[in-house]
């Protein structure tokens, strides 16, 4: 039982923390030495089947592993977001589930609790591991977050990217030196990875492939980069373009009859001079 003991919380911390009760019960724990651990031992359950094993060093990757481990999948919007590390999210809370989305209807509309499913189709370069947890790739996962969370969530997150140049380098990681809160960059030019995540969004928008990140949401957002001395920016915000003011989709953010918002040196990723 000892030797048990050890080597389930020797798998747990390869785990971050996690094994699920059939490989506590391959290891030797029994029923009753697991539920003895449950009660004194602070081990809990927060996805059916799986067990934490404390001191759990981040509980954003416990759950996931978790979630992964009960349901298959890939871990998607929110939760994705909080394991790439994007800024501007808010506080987690231990009652968040874990979003994991799946490809086939049938599997995605099941419910288990502790994790929220999602009916997505993902290409290979969509998906990416992160210490060994199957997660949607950066862009994919702020395009989804954009796509599906509330505005509430989605509009501060995506100040905040923008504000850290985290879209100044492909694959939309932060850059090795982020760009200070609120630092002005008159003249900077658009990121063309941002250009890339604005068109793609737009374009998912129009096939409606989620209901956010319409014209509106990209004005709400720039509305908010707005820099304290930049008179008439936030009230030039409706400019006519394709429509009812709808912003124009370069995908070079120059070249096109309309400027695109991208343009607005408030929207720029790039570094300053």
């Amino acid at each position: 039982m000892p030797d048990a003991y050890a080597h389930v919380v020797a798998l747990a911390r390869r785990q971050d923390d996690m094994v699920t009760r059939c490989e506590a019960r391959r290891l030797g724990m029994s029923d009753a030495a697991i539920a003895s651990r449950r009660r004194t031992g602070g081990w809990w359950a927060p996805i059916r089947g799986t067990l934490l094993v404390p001191p759990v060093r981040d509980r954003v990757r416990a759950y996931a592993r978790a979630a992964l481990a009960a349901a298959g999948g890939v871990v998607c919007l929110l939760t994705a977001a909080r394991l790439h590390g994007v800024p501007g999210l808010p506080p987690w809370q231990a009652a968040e589930p874990v979003d994991v989305a799946f490809e086939d209807p049938a599997v995605a509309v099941r419910r288990r609790r502790g994790c929220r499913r999602h009916l997505m189709t993902l290409a290979p370069p969509e998906v990416t591991d992160l210490g060994g947890i199957t997660v949607t790739a950066v862009h994919r996962t702020l395009q989804d977050v954009v796509l599906w969370l509330d505005r509430a969530i989605a509009v501060p997150m995506l100040r905040a990217v923008l504000r850290h140049g985290w879209l100044r380098e492909a694959g939309g990681h932060p850059p090795r030196a982020a760009v200070p809160v609120g630092e002005s960059r008159p003249g900077a030019e658009p990121s063309p990875h941002f250009v890339a995540l604005k068109d793609a969004v737009l374009r998912r928008h129009d096939s409606g492939a989620g209901p956010g990140g319409g014209p509106e949401f990209w004005r709400l957002v720039q509305a908010g980069m707005a820099e304290p001395g930049d008179a008439g920016r936030a009230d030039q915000v409706h400019r006519p373009g394709r429509g009812d003011g709808e912003i124009s989709r370069s995908t070079s953010g120059r070249g096109s009859s309309e400027r695109s918002s991208a343009d607005d040196p408030a929207w720029s990723c790039q570094p300053g001079p």
